[in-house]
């Protein structure tokens, strides 16, 4: 008899301790639309070492890609964003935008699920947060482009 109540504070621990497991990472759906710069769904994950955002898409990939990464009121972000001209890390203070350097960023695709992933080392993002927003805002030629949600803020973990 001395068991089931161990038994049931081991599962109980278990079950306060996911929530924190899980604060990490999350995503997003969105609706599809006609467009040919359409995204289906957001996945991130805030981790300790990097921050990595999915974007679904409905088949085609986009010739631009944007991967953000938000705090704040004030316009303050890192934005990964691939394009025809390669791919490039942004920072903006909130009132304005300048390239960064970093060496482990990148942008893989795999055309078979039709997933492109951003990653971003947290040495590259010295001013973010722990806490983070993730956004995809992607384009196609001049007017077709898709704008996902912002998410909720992400605890780093």
């Amino acid at each position: 008899m001395r068991r089931a109540p161990a038994a049931l504070a081991l599962a109980l621990a278990a079950l306060v301790a996911a929530p924190a497991a899980f604060g990490a990472s999350g995503s997003l759906n969105d609706p599809d639309d006609d467009t040919l710069a359409d995204v289906l769904r957001l996945s991130y994950a805030n981790k300790e070492a990097k921050v990595v955002v999915r974007m679904t898409y409905d088949d085609y990939r986009p010739q631009v890609e944007n991967f953000y990464v938000r705090w704040g009121t004030s316009g303050k972000y890192y934005k990964l964003q691939r394009s025809t001209n390669g791919t490039s890390l942004w920072y903006s203070n909130g009132s304005g935008e300048s390239e960064k350097t970093c060496a482990g960023d990148r942008v893989r695709h795999d055309e078979e699920t039709s997933v492109s992933t951003g990653a971003v080392p947290r040495s590259c993002m010295p001013q973010a947060p722990g806490k983070v927003k993730f956004q995809g805002i992607v384009t196609e030629g001049l007017f077709d482009f898709d704008e996902t949600r912002t998410s909720s803020r992400v605890a780093r973990g």
